[in-house]
């Protein structure tokens, strides 16, 4: 609490919805971890979780949680830039590359997952018959 209060400073209206954020990403990490966690191994190529540092760690699992469960509210360029800055700000001299080559993977992936429901979506559903092709037209097999 002595925190907060020392961070809300001259501006104690915006202390709120910096201290709600900041809740809710690190409560979303912590209940999203496994998940998270599984696609970080999946994008870090050559990289264990637990020999990446600490600081790098964390700001990929932050990054990963708001592309994953925060999209509609946090732009993925947005995302990226930031997560960027803060490895460049916190991170050792290469976190600012290595942050990005990780994120810009996870983002490829959820980008490749949300096209991939939306065409589910969109197509029909399928009724289990075969189509043949009979005279340049489909038909279901058995209906001739």
């Amino acid at each position: 609490e002595l925190f907060w209060e020392r961070f809300a400073g001259e501006r104690p209206a915006a202390y709120l919805d910096v201290r709600r954020s900041c809740s809710e990403l690190v409560h979303g990490v912590v209940a999203h971890r496994a998940a998270i966690d599984e696609r970080l191994q999946a994008c870090s190529h050559n990289w264990k979780l637990d020999r990446m540092s600490v600081v790098d760690r964390n700001i990929l699992r932050v990054g990963t949680f708001e592309l994953l469960h925060r999209a509609e509210r946090v732009p993925r360029k947005v995302v990226l830039n930031e997560a960027i800055e803060i490895a460049k700000k916190f991170g050792s001299e290469d976190s600012g590359a290595f942050v990005n080559g990780v994120l810009h993977q996870v983002a490829q992936i959820q980008r490749g997952d949300e096209e991939e429901a939306a065409d589910s979506a969109q197509s029909p559903p399928r009724t289990g018959r075969r189509l043949r092709r009979t005279a340049g037209e489909h038909q279901p097999e058995g209906d001739a």
